[in-house]
């Protein structure tokens, strides 16, 4: 008898070692429903282990369900996904179809794919803190840009999701998706109990590879005077930007306003309201952080 190893045809990297006389066997022999494909004397061959991969660093952003993030936007959705228990891959996902009735609170984030070859990201959601009951969030890939009613648009707009939402306690959900070529999408964190469960629910967006994670945000600030250049209180200052974005802030007792978490290397209005004065409003690119416009009133 000999030691002979032979490999498995049946899963393709199976190993097995046993003891027999060798002038009776040959190849094609099957062993316990296995075909042999080879046989060989001697010690049986080791096989090579399968390399287990290296997470690579991830980009984080944070949110707020029920409040726009920078550059992204906040709304409600008339129905939510199905929670079929498919977690998504870089292959073409099948739509998971929907369910129930809301409205239900969604957060937008916008990711951009500025290569020439397709991108297989990885996607987790981690819930920080919980907000109001019940709690129970998901989140989705939506070629870009999203609005409500393409949560039903399985066919030109879905990319996938890891058909699970994060429950109570929450735990962390994540799916991986190919993004095209030259192409954004927009992550959709939604909750799955209907409004205003989980609304203010704080979040964690992880993303890798880091290259489709957008720049570092900045802040866009200035002043706002009276008619006589005295500093204006409390009024309300807005700034509007791409894809809906949208955010509010009032001047303070010396007419001072500011923004924080603006997306660079877009175009936004910045307008003033005041019922004791009229401002024309100012439309900028803003590429960096910016402190000074500043808006004069008209009386």
């Amino acid at each position: 008898s000999a030691t002979v190893g032979a490999q498995a045809t049946n899963n393709g990297n199976s190993f097995v070692q046993f003891s027999f006389n060798t002038a009776s066997l040959s190849a094609g022999l099957r062993l316990n429903g296995a075909r042999v494909a080879a046989i060989c004397c001697g010690a049986g061959p080791t096989p090579t282990p399968t390399p287990t991969p290296t997470p690579g660093p991830t980009c984080d952003r944070t949110g707020v369900l029920g409040t726009a993030p920078a550059g992204g936007t906040t709304g409600t959705l008339a129905v939510r996904l199905n929670r079929l228990g498919v977690v998504g891959t870089c292959g073409t996902n099948a739509f998971p179809t929907n369910a129930g009735t809301g409205p239900y609170i969604y957060n937008t984030h916008r990711y951009t794919n500025s290569t020439a070859s397709p991108v297989c990201i990885t996607v987790s959601l981690t819930v920080n803190v919980e907000g109001t009951a019940t709690n129970n969030i998901q989140v989705a890939a939506f070629l870009a840009p999203f609005v409500a009613t393409d949560i039903t648009n399985g066919t030109a707009k879905y990319l996938g999701d890891p058909g699970s939402s994060s429950g109570s306690p929450p735990a962390v959900t994540t799916f991986q998706t190919t993004v095209p070529a030259n192409t954004s999408i927009d992550l959709v964190v939604f909750s799955t109990n209907v409004s205003p469960a989980s609304q203010g629910a704080q979040y964690t967006l992880s993303v890798s590879p880091i290259g489709l994670c957008p720049a570092a945000v900045v802040s866009v600030g200035g002043r706002v005077f009276t008619a006589d250049g005295r500093g204006l209180r409390n009024a309300t200052v807005t700034i509007n930007g791409p894809n809906g974005y949208v955010s509010q802030a009032t001047t303070s007792s010396f007419g001072f306003y500011s923004f924080a978490n603006v997306v660079p290397g877009q175009t936004y209005t910045i307008t003033v309201f005041s019922r004791f004065f009229r401002f024309p409003p100012r439309t900028l690119l803003v590429t960096g952080d910016v402190s000074n416009v500043d808006f004069n009133g008209l009386e």
